[in-house]
């Protein structure tokens, strides 16, 4: 669902295939997997599956979790040498390099957990009085939470891709300056951009983004 309304901001140059991961929308009931290296697995296959039938550059996106899932699979294209996405933007996740300066979140409870993200303008207070809602969702985040945390940090990993960065000004989950170490873990084009918010800063400059989005990903796809 976060990707939704990205479909109304694109332009139609561009195709929007996001990735369900377990225990989300139609995999709700899906367990999720123990380990980052099993959901690595996971959506490498997805997406070269996907890839092998069409010849169009692809640009992979992460916002949070996902940026840095988005990163272990493109180390995993490399390694296993196989045709793979052309550009990388990851979006509100600390530099592999860096933990998060808040901390493990995972390990708190629920209220307090429900909290922090209201903090950093993830949960509206409409659905942090929606019970339901938050028992549905809370065992997903937490797990999120979990894998990211207990991930190696990584300092001499670099990708093959050219990587936009994008970043929240306000977000204390991945400050500028973690951010920034993004910049070293790529061999080729990297653009560092910021823009007012918090972690879920992607919520309210959407449409800004994909216009910074759509832009590097023209310069980058004239090259392939």
């Amino acid at each position: 669902m976060f990707f939704q309304s990205w479909r109304d901001v694109l332009s139609e140059r561009f195709q929007l295939e996001a990735i369900n991961l377990p225990g989300r929308e139609m995999r709700m009931t899906e367990p999720m997997p123990q380990t980052m290296g099993a959901l690595v697995e996971e959506v490498f296959a997805r997406i070269v599956e996907s890839l092998e039938p069409d010849p169009r550059p692809v640009l992979m996106f992460g916002h949070s979790f996902g940026g840095l899932l988005a990163y272990e699979v493109l180390r995993l294209f490399s390694e296993r040498g196989v045709r793979h996405p052309v550009a990388f933007c990851v979006s509100a996740h600390c530099a592999p390099m860096f933990r998060t300066p808040v901390g493990a979140l995972h390990r708190l409870d629920d209220d307090s957990l429900v909290s922090v993200l209201q903090r950093f303008d993830g949960v509206p207070q409409e659905l942090r009085d929606n019970k339901e809602f938050l028992a549905m969702c809370l065992p997903v985040i937490r797990g999120d939470l979990q894998l990211d945390y207990a991930s190696p940090l990584r300092t001499n990993n670099k990708i093959d891709q050219p990587i936009l960065i994008v970043a929240g000004r306000d977000d204390h989950v991945a400050p500028l300056e973690f951010m920034r170490g993004w910049e070293s873990m790529t061999s080729d084009h990297r653009q560092f951009i910021s823009f007012p918010g918090h972690h879920f800063y992607l919520l309210a400059q959407l449409k800004s983004v994909m216009a910074e989005l759509e832009r590097f990903s023209e310069r980058v796809f004239k090259k392939n």
